[in-house]
């Protein structure tokens, strides 16, 4: 077989539910709609019949939507999926959800300007005053008509043995809370691998530092995008010194054995030159680093720069010792597939919205928190 995802795992979000998270939409007719009023197991059902038949031979590309696996090498997605399966399970024979991605809702206290209104209210505040329709999004969330998916998650935590929170920022989702005292109450939590996406900025209780320390194993991955005033832009209404003591709190308080914290930064336009000061944080805090690239908006994307900006790039990193810098300064020399004018473009759109609508108290547009950087953007 060459995936298990569509007899193991189900990705729940507050519109859809998928085999992977990262399987391509299908169209209409393998598009499945979350439905509240159905339990996760009857949506589990629903959601990976349909193409459970298209995994039983060793064919990658007998679906065409798993482009991620079928394209990228190495295919790290259901490398992934296959490793999380439960070797005691015949899952040909009985499909049992063992592994869940729950995105519970949109809530975010942030509004990172590399952020979409899926996956932040904020932003689709944002998107909505600019009139491209995302006030639908201002906050969903999976328990908006019922209770029911959320109880019946909790009904299946004996046999859960990943659940994999994001959002949104799921460390404020009541959803979220609701599920992970279930598994501390119930005990569930110890057979449990925990993977939560966290933007840092929640102050975990005892409680809730208790609650984590009740699962079999913790990754704790902490978003970052730069120190400073330019951390400070990208993920707006966030402040880098009480990240700082939030991380230091976990590392302090979340035990070492069963806990794995990373500080995960995606790299844009915005920090592609401040990427030295985020990996020396990462040093100082003993925490590994990730990062990601911002592909969309493709704006954003550091490989649509102008020409003057990459020979800067290329000259500013000629002797970094760091094999994360070099990969990255790799992927942006690749080809531009938009203009570069684009770029700023977008940045003065993005902060003229936010300024005309007085959205958050003391926002600076790039343009202000680093003029020189905005000046090469355009050319300058």
């Amino acid at each position: 077989m060459y995936c298990i995802a569509p007899f193991s795992s189900l990705v729940v979000d507050t519109k859809t539910l998928k085999p992977c998270c990262a399987i391509q939409d299908a169209g209409e007719n393998d598009r499945v709609i979350t439905n509240p009023a159905l339990s996760i197991t009857e949506n589990f059902i629903k959601s990976n019949k349909k193409i459970q038949e298209l995994f039983l031979s060793d064919d990658p590309n007998k679906y065409k939507d798993c482009i991620n696996c079928t394209q990228v090498k190495p295919p790290s997605q259901n490398v992934m999926h296959n490793k999380m399966a439960d070797k005691t399970i015949d899952y040909i024979a009985t499909p049992t959800l063992t592994s869940l991605h729950l995105k519970a809702s949109n809530l975010c206290n942030l509004a990172c300007r590399i952020c979409n209104p899926y996956s932040s209210n904020l932003i689709a505040k944002e998107q909505g005053d600019l009139g491209s329709g995302n006030k639908k999004y201002e906050h969903s969330s999976i328990n908006e008509n019922t209770p029911l998916l959320v109880n019946s998650i909790i009904d299946q935590l004996p046999k859960l043995k990943m659940l994999w929170l994001s959002g949104g920022e799921p460390l404020i989702s009541t959803e979220n809370w609701q599920i992970l005292q279930a598994a501390y109450d119930s005990g569930h939590s110890k057979d449990i691998s925990l993977h939560i996406n966290t933007n840092g900025t929640f102050m975990l209780s005892d409680k809730q530092i208790d609650i984590f320390n009740s699962f079999k194993h913790v990754e704790l991955h902490v978003s970052l995008d730069g120190v400073g005033d330019v951390g400070e832009y990208i993920r707006t209404n966030l402040k880098v010194d009480t990240w700082i003591e939030n991380v230091k709190r976990y590392k302090e308080k979340l035990s070492p054995d069963t806990t794995e914290i990373g500080l995960v930064f995606s790299v844009s336009v915005f920090n592609i030159t401040r990427l030295h000061s985020i990996l020396k944080l990462a040093e100082t805090l003993k925490i590994i680093a990730v990062c990601n690239y911002v592909h969309d908006p493709k704006v954003l994307c550091i490989k649509h720069m102008n020409d003057k900006c990459k020979e800067y790039v290329n000259k500013l990193y000629s002797d970094t010792e760091y094999t994360a810098i070099k990969k990255i300064v790799h992927y942006m020399n690749l080809p531009r597939e938009i203009d570069a004018i684009d770029v700023p473009n977008y940045i003065d759109d993005l902060d003229n919205n936010v300024i005309e609508k007085g959205l958050y108290n003391n926002y600076k547009p790039f343009r202000e928190v680093d003029t020189f950087w905005y000046n090469m953007l355009r050319g300058l």
